[in-house]
């Protein structure tokens, strides 16, 4: 019993120090940047928003809780060799490498880093490792590397991306952003831009030190010492993924990524476990770590170049990529991926088509679909002054939409901008913003 009080009198402590360090309000802006970017490009695509911002945030930083306190109930068992030299490395490190390109903020690259780096100062000759002899600034970063207990680091980011594995699988697909891009020769098609990052607090059991700590009565994986106990330590993290997908629906993708983040972090257990057993492994595991994360993007990049689009339409009907949120095609039930063949009675091969269908009756609207297994089915509406005179249904392009998204390869502060992504016109420079005029 007392030691189940000590243990939450000190992680309530750890709860405490995490909201006085930056590095979870960093993350919090990170995430605001992100959604807000995502606001920005929905309304100049659609003239309105199709998710709200403080919506995926609260949700993000709901679930991001959860999944940290459920992750924290795991550490006490294997008790991570970490402290805070080793902490200000991760999250340095992990800061450096996002000035290079956005995914690179991954514990598995920070994590990665730090375990060839430490290999590579294994190797050193003995007399180079004592940074303290050139400057205090040297001495301090060569104790912080030669604390570096790369076994840990990879067992953390094994488990947080087997954290993010379940949250994209469950929330990953909710605040998909429709778009069109530009396909195969040129070709505008339909895509979803899809993204989720979530803020997670992590409470680690790491050394006490000479300061005391909790006593646990069982055998950690990775042992404290004779004459240490065990504390809480707060460490925020930041997990998260972002896909372009033109060939799978966003539901589809999103299962897809998770299943490979969960191989991946099966993997990095094992790399972990090596490494334990094993000191010449550590710059391979290194090494491998981040080759196999990259392994995972270049896979969906090849899958995305290789398969056809998805959201075109065809000799059926006209493919729908999207619905706005309340409109009444939400109402009525109609989803991404499904195909209009007539409306009103009349059959559909083109957006005029379509238009001059529902306006036939300004009343009622009925639509024929075929449904994502190509099963035929039927939805009606009563309609109402006002409302959406596509009913709200974002289809995919035709022939005749010459306006789409482009990405753009910018620095991090180009997201204070909204300078990340942007319309444009085949053949010319980015337009105005005034819409994908849908």
């Amino acid at each position: 019993m007392e030691m189940l009080t000590d243990g939450l009198i000190n992680l309530a402590q750890a709860v405490g120090m995490l909201f006085l360090t930056p590095f979870y309000y960093i993350a919090l802006l990170f995430l605001w940047l992100l959604y807000r970017r995502q606001m920005y490009l929905e309304r100049r695509c659609y003239h309105t928003r199709l998710h709200s911002l403080a919506g995926p945030m609260l949700a993000a930083v709901g679930a991001g809780w959860a999944v940290g306190l459920a992750m924290s109930l795991i550490f006490p068992f294997i008790g991570m060799q970490v402290n805070g030299q080793t902490l200000i490395l991760l999250w340095g490190t992990a800061l450096l490498l996002v000035w290079l390109r956005i995914r690179y903020f991954c514990l598995a690259y920070a994590a990665g880093m730090l375990g060839i780096i430490r290999g590579v100062y294994e190797l050193l000759p003995a007399s180079w490792q004592d940074g303290h002899q050139v400057h205090a600034a040297a001495g301090w970063l060569t104790d912080a590397v030669a604390g570096v207990h790369v076994p840990s680091l990879l067992i953390l980011a094994a488990l947080t991306h087997m954290a993010e594995a379940a949250l994209i699988r469950l929330q990953g697909s909710r605040w998909a952003t429709p778009l069109f891009v530009e396909g195969k020769r040129g070709k505008i098609v339909g895509a979803y831009g899809i993204q989720g990052f979530w803020p997670v607090p992590l409470f680690l059991m790491v050394p006490a030190g000479d300061a005391g700590g909790i006593a646990l009565p069982w055998h950690t994986l990775f042992p404290a010492g004779a004459e240490s106990g065990w504390t809480f330590a707060a460490f925020p993290v930041l997990i998260g993924f972002s896909e372009l997908t033109k060939t799978r629906l966003a539901e589809v993708k999103t299962r897809m990524t998770a299943a490979r983040l969960a191989a991946y972090s099966v993997f990095l257990l094992a790399l972990a476990l090596l490494t334990l057993w094993q000191q010449w492994s550590l710059i391979p595991a290194g090494i491998l770590a981040i080759l196999l994360h990259e392994a995972i993007a270049l896979l969906s990049h090849r899958e995305e170049e290789r398969d056809p689009p998805l959201f075109i339409h065809d000799s059926r009907g006209l493919r729908v990529l999207g619905i706005l949120p309340g409109s009444p095609a939400d109402k009525m039930g109609i989803r991404a991926g499904e195909i209009i063949t007539a409306a009103n009675g009349r059959k559909v091969r083109s957006k005029d088509d379509l238009h001059r269908a529902i306006q036939t009756n300004s009343a009622f609207c009925k639509l024929e679909l075929l449904d994502r297994r190509s099963e035929p089915r039927f939805v009606q509406r009563a309609l109402y002054a006002g409302q959406h005179h596509q009913l709200g249904i974002i289809l995919s392009p035709d022939n005749r939409t010459d306006v789409y998204v482009e990405f753009l390869s910018k620095p991090l502060w180009s997201y204070f901008k909204m300078k990340m992504a942007g319309l444009r016109r085949r053949g010319s420079d980015p337009p105005p913003a005034d819409g994908v005029g849908m």
